[in-house]
């Protein structure tokens, strides 16, 4: 990533990367959050997950609140292929077995506007 910044032309000196943990890490460490079964994420010891569920990939990192307004690494970002495309497929895969690849295909090619209703 910092290779294709570079060639972009992005002065390499005032360039910052970071995992999307570690930046939503910091945003509910700053940020107030009204939730009121959430603790203060603000306070010093506050722990805390974070879970990225994206397309293709879950990640999760474990945080802790350190006094200098920085935070410590409990878990690093580990995760795998559990996104929501993965789940998707899986779905699917799973009415395919039930009704029979044909009449799911059938289905889908028919009802176009209720396949994606259901993917929705």
């Amino acid at each position: 990533m910092r290779e294709a910044a570079l060639k972009a032309g992005i002065d390499g000196d005032r360039l910052m990367l970071a995992f999307e943990s570690e930046v939503a890490a910091v945003w509910c460490t700053r940020n107030e959050i009204t939730d009121h079964q959430v603790s203060d994420l603000r306070s010093t010891g506050a722990k805390y997950m974070v879970i990225d569920l994206g397309g293709g990939t879950a990640d999760i990192t474990v945080h802790e609140k350190n006094s200098n307004d920085s935070f410590k690494i409990i878990h690093k970002a580990n995760g795998g292929a559990w996104g929501g495309h993965v789940v998707d497929e899986q779905f699917l895969g799973y009415l395919e077995k039930l009704y029979g690849k044909s009449v799911f295909n059938e289905f889908r090619r028919q009802n176009i506007n209720d396949f994606f209703e259901l993917i929705r």
